[in-house]
Protein backbone atom coordinates (compact mmCIF):
# COMPACT_ATOMS: atom_id res chain seq x y z
CA UNK A 1 0.00 0.00 0.00
CA UNK A 2 1.54 3.27 -1.09
CA UNK A 3 4.66 1.68 -2.58
CA UNK A 4 5.78 2.73 -6.07
CA UNK A 5 6.08 -0.90 -7.11
CA UNK A 6 6.87 -0.21 -10.77
CA UNK A 7 9.77 2.08 -9.83
CA UNK A 8 11.41 -0.59 -7.67
CA UNK A 9 10.88 -3.30 -10.27
CA UNK A 10 12.55 -1.14 -12.90
CA UNK A 11 15.39 -0.20 -10.56
CA UNK A 12 16.20 -3.84 -9.81
CA UNK A 13 15.48 -5.12 -13.32
CA UNK A 14 12.66 -7.41 -12.23
CA UNK A 15 9.96 -8.68 -14.57
CA UNK A 16 7.79 -11.74 -14.01
CA UNK A 17 6.45 -13.53 -17.09
CA UNK A 18 3.28 -15.40 -16.25
CA UNK A 19 1.46 -18.13 -18.20
CA UNK A 20 -1.91 -17.33 -19.75
CA UNK A 21 -3.90 -18.53 -16.70
CA UNK A 22 -4.71 -16.17 -13.83
CA UNK A 23 -3.19 -16.94 -10.43
CA UNK A 24 -4.88 -15.83 -7.22
CA UNK A 25 -3.14 -15.48 -3.88
CA UNK A 26 -4.15 -14.56 -0.33
CA UNK A 27 -1.71 -13.31 2.31
CA UNK A 28 -1.65 -14.02 6.03
CA UNK A 29 0.98 -12.09 7.96
CA UNK A 30 3.19 -9.06 7.79
CA UNK A 31 3.58 -6.13 5.41
CA UNK A 32 6.61 -7.95 4.00
CA UNK A 33 4.51 -10.73 2.49
CA UNK A 34 1.97 -8.21 1.26
CA UNK A 35 4.69 -6.33 -0.61
CA UNK A 36 6.12 -9.57 -2.03
CA UNK A 37 2.67 -10.37 -3.42
CA UNK A 38 2.38 -6.83 -4.78
CA UNK A 39 5.61 -7.18 -6.74
CA UNK A 40 4.28 -10.41 -8.23
CA UNK A 41 0.88 -9.11 -9.34
CA UNK A 42 1.79 -5.56 -10.39
CA UNK A 43 0.90 -4.90 -14.01
CA UNK A 44 -0.40 -8.44 -14.54
CA UNK A 45 -3.66 -10.39 -14.51
CA UNK A 46 -2.66 -11.99 -11.20
CA UNK A 47 -4.72 -11.07 -8.15
CA UNK A 48 -4.30 -10.82 -4.38
CA UNK A 49 -7.64 -11.71 -2.85
CA UNK A 50 -6.98 -10.75 0.77
CA UNK A 51 -4.35 -9.69 3.30
CA UNK A 52 -4.94 -10.47 6.96
CA UNK A 53 -2.47 -8.76 9.33
CA UNK A 54 -2.00 -7.38 12.86
CA UNK A 55 -3.40 -10.60 14.30
CA UNK A 56 -2.02 -13.63 16.10
CA UNK A 57 -3.06 -17.14 15.16
CA UNK A 58 -3.97 -17.70 18.82
CA UNK A 59 -6.33 -14.72 18.58
CA UNK A 60 -8.08 -15.69 15.36
CA UNK A 61 -8.68 -19.22 16.66
CA UNK A 62 -10.27 -17.94 19.89
CA UNK A 63 -13.87 -16.74 20.46
CA UNK A 64 -15.18 -13.46 19.03
CA UNK A 65 -14.73 -10.34 21.16
CA UNK A 66 -17.45 -7.69 21.17
CA UNK A 67 -16.21 -4.14 20.69
CA UNK A 68 -16.13 -2.18 23.94
CA UNK A 69 -16.26 1.22 22.24
CA UNK A 70 -16.45 2.90 18.85
CA UNK A 71 -13.18 2.66 16.94
CA UNK A 72 -12.06 5.96 15.43
CA UNK A 73 -8.79 5.88 13.51
CA UNK A 74 -7.26 7.87 10.65
CA UNK A 75 -5.45 4.80 9.33
CA UNK A 76 -8.30 2.81 7.76
CA UNK A 77 -6.01 -0.11 6.93
CA UNK A 78 -5.15 -0.60 10.60
CA UNK A 79 -8.74 0.02 11.65
CA UNK A 80 -9.89 -2.82 9.39
CA UNK A 81 -7.14 -5.06 10.78
CA UNK A 82 -8.18 -4.28 14.37
CA UNK A 83 -11.84 -5.00 13.69
CA UNK A 84 -10.88 -8.26 11.97
CA UNK A 85 -8.77 -9.34 14.95
CA UNK A 86 -11.67 -8.82 17.36
CA UNK A 87 -14.33 -10.34 15.07
CA UNK A 88 -12.01 -13.26 14.11
CA UNK A 89 -13.27 -12.78 10.54
CA UNK A 90 -10.52 -14.91 9.01
CA UNK A 91 -11.98 -17.90 10.84
CA UNK A 92 -15.66 -16.98 10.99
CA UNK A 93 -15.76 -15.98 7.33
CA UNK A 94 -13.08 -18.37 6.09
CA UNK A 95 -15.07 -19.89 3.21
CA UNK A 96 -16.20 -16.51 1.90
CA UNK A 97 -12.81 -14.84 2.42
CA UNK A 98 -10.84 -17.55 0.63
CA UNK A 99 -13.34 -18.15 -2.17
CA UNK A 100 -11.54 -18.02 -5.50
CA UNK A 101 -8.10 -18.10 -3.84
CA UNK A 102 -5.70 -20.71 -5.21
CA UNK A 103 -2.54 -19.99 -3.16
CA UNK A 104 -1.86 -18.61 0.30
CA UNK A 105 1.39 -16.94 1.43
CA UNK A 106 1.92 -17.05 5.20
CA UNK A 107 4.48 -15.56 7.56
CA UNK A 108 4.45 -15.40 11.37
CA UNK A 109 6.08 -12.00 11.97
CA UNK A 110 2.86 -10.64 13.48
CA UNK A 111 3.50 -13.08 16.33
CA UNK A 112 6.03 -10.53 17.60
CA UNK A 113 3.08 -8.82 19.28
CA UNK A 114 2.05 -9.61 22.85
CA UNK A 115 -1.38 -11.02 23.61
CA UNK A 116 -4.27 -9.92 25.82
CA UNK A 117 -6.17 -12.80 27.44
CA UNK A 118 -9.64 -12.51 28.96
CA UNK A 119 -11.05 -15.91 29.94
CA UNK A 120 -10.95 -17.93 26.69
CA UNK A 121 -10.80 -14.84 24.43
CA UNK A 122 -7.40 -13.80 23.05
CA UNK A 123 -6.66 -10.44 21.40
CA UNK A 124 -3.51 -9.25 19.64
CA UNK A 125 -1.75 -6.28 21.23
CA UNK A 126 -0.86 -5.06 17.76
CA UNK A 127 0.19 -1.73 16.29
CA UNK A 128 -3.43 -1.35 15.16
CA UNK A 129 -4.73 -1.77 18.71
CA UNK A 130 -2.18 0.66 20.12
CA UNK A 131 -3.00 3.24 17.43
CA UNK A 132 -6.68 2.99 18.37
CA UNK A 133 -5.90 3.85 21.98
CA UNK A 134 -8.16 1.06 23.23
CA UNK A 135 -7.19 -0.78 26.41
CA UNK A 136 -9.17 -4.06 26.51
CA UNK A 137 -9.91 -5.77 29.80
CA UNK A 138 -7.71 -8.79 30.33
CA UNK A 139 -4.25 -10.02 31.23
CA UNK A 140 -1.33 -9.10 29.00
CA UNK A 141 1.01 -11.98 28.20
CA UNK A 142 3.98 -12.47 25.92
CA UNK A 143 4.16 -15.06 23.15
CA UNK A 144 6.87 -17.00 25.01
CA UNK A 145 4.53 -17.51 27.96
CA UNK A 146 1.71 -18.55 25.62
CA UNK A 147 4.06 -21.01 23.92
CA UNK A 148 5.18 -22.52 27.23
CA UNK A 149 1.56 -22.81 28.45
CA UNK A 150 0.74 -25.24 25.64
CA UNK A 151 -2.02 -23.11 24.13
CA UNK A 152 -0.03 -22.60 20.95
CA UNK A 153 0.05 -26.28 20.01
CA UNK A 154 -3.74 -26.47 20.16
CA UNK A 155 -4.36 -23.23 18.25
CA UNK A 156 -1.73 -23.95 15.60
CA UNK A 157 -3.22 -27.36 14.87
CA UNK A 158 -6.68 -25.80 14.54
CA UNK A 159 -5.33 -23.10 12.22
CA UNK A 160 -3.44 -25.53 9.99
CA UNK A 161 -6.43 -27.90 9.82
CA UNK A 162 -8.59 -24.98 8.68
CA UNK A 163 -6.08 -24.09 5.95
CA UNK A 164 -5.84 -27.72 4.82
CA UNK A 165 -9.61 -27.81 4.33
CA UNK A 166 -9.21 -25.21 1.56
CA UNK A 167 -5.69 -25.27 0.11
CA UNK A 168 -3.75 -28.03 -1.61
CA UNK A 169 -0.42 -28.94 -0.05
CA UNK A 170 1.55 -27.45 -2.93
CA UNK A 171 -0.43 -24.20 -2.75
CA UNK A 172 0.46 -23.24 0.82
CA UNK A 173 3.68 -21.21 1.05
CA UNK A 174 5.29 -20.45 4.41
CA UNK A 175 7.70 -17.50 4.37
CA UNK A 176 9.98 -18.10 7.33
CA UNK A 177 10.66 -14.46 8.18
CA UNK A 178 12.38 -13.11 11.28
CA UNK A 179 13.25 -9.78 12.85
CA UNK A 180 16.49 -8.34 11.48
CA UNK A 181 19.40 -7.66 13.82
CA UNK A 182 21.03 -5.21 11.39
CA UNK A 183 20.23 -2.42 8.96
CA UNK A 184 22.14 -1.04 6.00
CA UNK A 185 22.75 2.72 6.04
CA UNK A 186 24.39 3.61 2.76
CA UNK A 187 27.34 1.24 2.65
CA UNK A 188 27.55 0.76 6.42
CA UNK A 189 25.95 -2.23 8.13
CA UNK A 190 24.75 -1.27 11.61
CA UNK A 191 23.27 -3.23 14.51
CA UNK A 192 19.90 -2.30 15.96
CA UNK A 193 20.17 -1.03 19.56
CA UNK A 194 17.55 -3.56 20.74
CA UNK A 195 19.44 -6.56 19.34
CA UNK A 196 18.99 -8.65 22.53
CA UNK A 197 15.21 -8.17 22.40
CA UNK A 198 15.25 -9.02 18.68
CA UNK A 199 17.11 -12.28 19.33
CA UNK A 200 14.66 -13.23 22.08
CA UNK A 201 11.72 -12.58 19.74
CA UNK A 202 13.38 -14.60 16.99
CA UNK A 203 13.80 -17.56 19.34
CA UNK A 204 10.06 -17.57 19.90
CA UNK A 205 9.37 -17.17 16.18
CA UNK A 206 11.71 -20.07 15.43
CA UNK A 207 9.68 -22.27 17.80
CA UNK A 208 6.42 -21.17 16.15
CA UNK A 209 7.69 -21.89 12.64
CA UNK A 210 8.85 -25.31 13.85
CA UNK A 211 5.39 -25.93 15.31
CA UNK A 212 3.72 -24.93 12.03
CA UNK A 213 5.96 -27.31 10.08
CA UNK A 214 5.35 -30.05 12.65
CA UNK A 215 1.60 -29.66 12.05
CA UNK A 216 2.10 -29.49 8.29
CA UNK A 217 5.43 -31.04 7.20
CA UNK A 218 4.55 -30.78 3.50
CA UNK A 219 4.20 -26.98 3.46
CA UNK A 220 6.29 -25.13 0.87
CA UNK A 221 8.92 -23.05 2.77
CA UNK A 222 10.76 -19.97 1.49
CA UNK A 223 13.43 -17.96 3.31
CA UNK A 224 15.49 -14.78 3.00
CA UNK A 225 19.08 -15.53 1.88
CA UNK A 226 21.54 -14.98 4.74
CA UNK A 227 23.33 -12.12 2.99
CA UNK A 228 20.03 -10.25 2.64
CA UNK A 229 18.88 -10.51 6.26
CA UNK A 230 18.91 -6.80 7.06
CA UNK A 231 16.63 -3.76 6.96
CA UNK A 232 17.02 -0.94 4.45
CA UNK A 233 17.66 2.26 6.42
CA UNK A 234 15.66 4.16 3.78
CA UNK A 235 12.68 1.79 3.81
CA UNK A 236 9.55 3.72 2.84
CA UNK A 237 7.78 2.81 6.09
CA UNK A 238 10.73 3.14 8.44
CA UNK A 239 13.93 1.42 9.48
CA UNK A 240 12.47 -1.21 11.81
CA UNK A 241 13.67 -4.77 12.53
CA UNK A 242 10.46 -6.19 11.07
CA UNK A 243 11.04 -4.57 7.65
CA UNK A 244 13.32 -5.98 4.95
CA UNK A 245 15.26 -4.54 2.01
CA UNK A 246 14.19 -4.61 -1.62
CA UNK A 247 16.70 -7.23 -2.73
CA UNK A 248 15.22 -9.51 -0.04
CA UNK A 249 11.67 -8.77 -1.19
CA UNK A 250 12.55 -9.78 -4.74
CA UNK A 251 14.43 -12.88 -3.55
CA UNK A 252 11.23 -13.98 -1.79
CA UNK A 253 9.07 -13.03 -4.77
CA UNK A 254 11.32 -15.13 -7.03
CA UNK A 255 10.78 -18.15 -4.77
CA UNK A 256 7.00 -17.70 -4.71
CA UNK A 257 6.93 -17.26 -8.49
CA UNK A 258 8.99 -20.43 -9.04
CA UNK A 259 6.69 -22.43 -6.80
CA UNK A 260 3.52 -21.18 -8.48
CA UNK A 261 4.64 -21.32 -12.09
CA UNK A 262 6.79 -24.42 -11.61
CA UNK A 263 3.76 -26.46 -10.68
CA UNK A 264 2.14 -25.73 -14.03
CA UNK A 265 5.13 -26.55 -16.24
Amino acid sequence: RGENVTEYMQRYGVNYTWPAKQYTMGVWGSYNSRLVSQFLISGTRQKRTFHYSNSSITSVMSPVKALEQTVTMENQYRKAALLADWSKSFRTGFERLTAGTEYILIDLLEERFDLIVCDDIILTDSDALQDAGIVPKGRKTCQKEALESGIWKEKMQQFVTMLQSKFNTSHMILAELYMNEKYLDGEQMCEFAEVTEIRNTNQVLQSLYALFKECYPEVQVITVPKDLQYTDYEHRYGCYPYHLNYKAYFALADQVYNIMVGQDE
